[in-house]
């Protein structure tokens, strides 16, 4: 019980946090995390996806991303794209 109302809380800072910093890759990068963390890899591809439009010239936070990227599409059972993902983050 104490592990879900952990989780919600940290839920709910991070969608407070997208609310007031939309265009923030950072926030976009931390609900990935959450979503992964919940077992939403459609959704964590989904906003790894836009953090890497919003990473500016942050290669760590590019770098971090492409590292879930793999990890979500490895559980999508999306080998190729995981494959490209790995790649992606090595080459930063």
């Amino acid at each position: 019980m104490e592990a879900f109302r952990l989780e919600f809380l940290a839920s709910t800072f991070i969608v407070s946090g997208y609310i007031i910093h939309p265009r923030n890759g950072q926030v976009w990068h931390l609900m990935a995390r959450i979503r992964y963390g919940q077992g939403d890899y459609g959704q964590t591809v989904q906003f790894c996806l836009k953090s890497n439009t919003l990473t500016g010239h942050d290669r760590v936070l590019e770098r971090q991303n492409w590292m879930l990227l793999e990890k979500a599409y490895t559980m999508l059972g999306e080998t190729g794209k995981a494959e490209e993902a790995r790649y992606k983050a090595s080459t930063i």
